[in-house]
């Protein structure tokens, strides 16, 4: 059994009520389960999913297997975005690549690898939406990352979204986005254009609906309406612009900063991504759009072009298609990673953080976030 994490940050911990027996309370009585009662599933899918996610935090890959293809349409494939530039995949045929985490960690790393911490990653905020028909679900966490520095912690905030579709009796990875949260300031300052484009392709039975452009009207909208008709409000939908101060949610959405504002930009452009729509029979519960986008900043003086990765979910409401969950993120490379932590860091040829340990701060400045 991996050891607790050292209390570096006052943590909150929310518990829940347990109801006291008493008078009046009736047992529940227990189904038979060949009696032919249909039951409402949500549950166990979602504990399902649940235990998916956190077990794929502590293990090299996620437990998708080569015949993902029945769940997923292979010319869209299965797209992973990291931190880093060079996180990114797109896999059509295969089993998914592991996921990549940046200075030196490991899914799973024991302590004897890194000693100030028991875990790399730890979920703070895990939600999970079902679809309806439970055949889809997207996924937002908030995620810790431990990086031992001189025998102290060092947590890295860290965003992540999913999409699942349901596979038979399993849950099978769509999109996966994880990001480090970052100043816009920042990214205009050093003019940030990492993320390449990736190749694009569209599932046939996403064509109709017209994603593409219903995200190009989204990601350049200002106004309330325009915004409206594009986002949900719902209390489930979120999007998080690449800076840790823009997450917004429900009605915060339309009425807070559009990410137009956030950059200042002059024009926003969505270029190549890959378009699905799940599950791969019926109607399909949920589409989803990952790619990239091109927003040109406005300066003092001229205009800066940043290129963002972007994943947006979609849900059909008793109106249209509307986006119920945005990541936008930029990435970022080690060494700057490093530099969040202490102004002095390195990465060794190991590819793990280096710092004077006399010169270490007594908390790192990621923890203090």
């Amino acid at each position: 059994m991996k050891r607790p994490w050292p209390v570096v940050v006052a943590l909150g911990l929310v518990l829940a009520a347990c109801p006291k027996s008493g008078a009046g309370v009736k047992p529940t009585a227990i189904g038979d389960p060949f009696s032919g009662d249909t039951t409402d599933e949500s549950p166990v899918l979602r504990r399902e999913l649940e235990a998916e996610v956190l077990e794929g935090y502590e293990r090299d890959d996620t437990s998708t297997s080569e015949d993902w293809q029945g769940a997923i349409d292979p010319e869209v494939g299965i797209v992973r975005f990291g931190v880093r530039a060079g996180d990114r995949a797109v896999v059509t045929s295969g089993p998914p690549p592991s996921r990549a985490l940046p200075l030196g960690l490991r899914p799973g790393a024991d302590d004897a690898d890194n000693p100030a911490c028991a875990e790399n990653l730890r979920s703070k905020a895990l939600a999970i939406h079902l679809t309806p028909d439970g055949q889809a679900a997207w996924v937002t966490d908030e995620l810790s990352a431990c990086v031992s520095v001189c025998g102290k912690q060092a947590l890295i905030p860290l965003r992540l979204s999913a999409v699942y579709v349901r596979g038979g009796d399993r849950w099978v990875l769509a999109v996966e986005h994880v990001s480090y949260p970052q100043q816009t300031a920042a990214l205009i300052a050093r003019g940030e254009n990492g993320g390449k484009p990736i190749d694009p392709a569209i599932s046939e039975r996403a064509i109709a609906p017209d994603f593409q452009r219903l995200v190009a009207r989204a990601v350049s909208a200002i106004e309330k309406a325009d915004r409206e008709g594009a986002f949900s409000t719902e209390p489930d939908a979120i999007a998080w612009w690449p800076d840790l101060a823009h997450e917004l949610r429900a009605g915060a959405i339309t009425t807070g900063p559009s990410l137009t504002d956030a950059f200042d930009a002059a024009s926003i452009t969505t270029e190549p991504s890959r378009i699905g729509i799940g599950p791969s029979s019926g109607t399909g519960s949920i589409a989803w759009w990952s790619g990239t986008l091109l927003v040109r900043a406005r300066t003092i003086d001229q205009e800066t072009p940043i290129r963002l990765r972007a994943t947006f979910v979609l849900r059909r409401d008793a109106e249209r298609w509307r986006i119920v969950e945005s990541h936008v993120s930029a990435p970022i490379s080690d060494d700057l990673l490093a530099k969040e932590i202490a102004a002095d860091a390195t990465i060794g040829p190991d590819g793990r953080i280096r710092v004077p340990c006399e010169r270490a701060p007594t908390t790192p400045a990621a923890a203090r976030r």
